[in-house]
Order: C-alpha cells, then structure tokens, then sequence
C-alpha cells in the first residue's frame, strides 16, 4: 500500500515533510517527486532508520507551496 497526494496543475511544491512522534523527518518530497501530478509514498523513510520503513503510527506533515507564504501542517496515521 501507499500514500497518494494529488496535486493539482499550476501548484508548485516548495517542500512536503513528514516526521514522526518525535519530530524526526522521516521522509520529505520536492517538486522533482511529483510524477502525474501525484506524489507516492509506500512508508520508506530517510537511511538514518535500520528497516527503511516506518512503523504503525501518527505521522505529521508539513507542506508549503511555492505559491502561498503559509505551512501546512496536520497528521496522518499509518496502519500495517
């Protein structure tokens, strides 16, 4: 399974981060991520973790676009 965001024609990703409880950024996306006006993301997480993966859990997210001066921030929850 993974994490689809749509993102519409005309919007410019600045950033999209994810972190975990703790405030570690467990993965983070740019424009260059984007591929069919979509953004996928099946639970990797940067090299630093030893299984690559994500756990079950809540997840924060933080997105700023390059057309608004304002951060985005809410949660996701992943389940295995």
């Amino acid at each position: 399974d993974q994490l689809e965001i749509f993102v519409p024609n005309g919007i410019e990703l600045d950033f999209l981060e994810i972190f975990d409880k703790w405030g570690h950024k467990v993965k983070s996306f740019t424009m260059k991520d984007i591929q069919n006006n979509r953004i996928l993301w099946n639970g990797e997480t940067v090299s630093w973790f030893r299984n690559n993966e994500v756990n079950s859990g809540t997840y924060y997210y933080a997105l700023k676009t390059m057309n608004d001066d304002k951060v985005y921030v809410n949660f996701i929850t992943v389940v295995k």
